[in-house]
């Protein structure tokens, strides 16, 4: 039996690649997850979330959107 393959049509439109960056920062007792997305293009903050778990070995909560006020 063959495998079914499916293409993209071309649409004239140049294809869609993600120009978002992150860092990554984690508290000491790994217990804090911050991400800091920018535009790889320009330099620009974008968004800025933040996770928490109870134990080291547990996974991250869903993450929270922060702003500066």
């Amino acid at each position: 039996m063959g495998l079914l393959l499916a293409m993209a049509q071309n649409d004239g439109q140049p294809t869609m690649i993600p120009t978002w960056g992150y860092r990554q920062l984690v508290s000491k007792d790994k217990l804090l997850l911050v991400q800091i997305f920018t535009d790889l293009e320009t330099g620009e903050h974008l968004r800025t979330t933040v996770s928490q778990r109870m134990w080291p070995s547990l996974d991250w909560s869903p993450p929270i959107e922060v702003e500066e006020n």
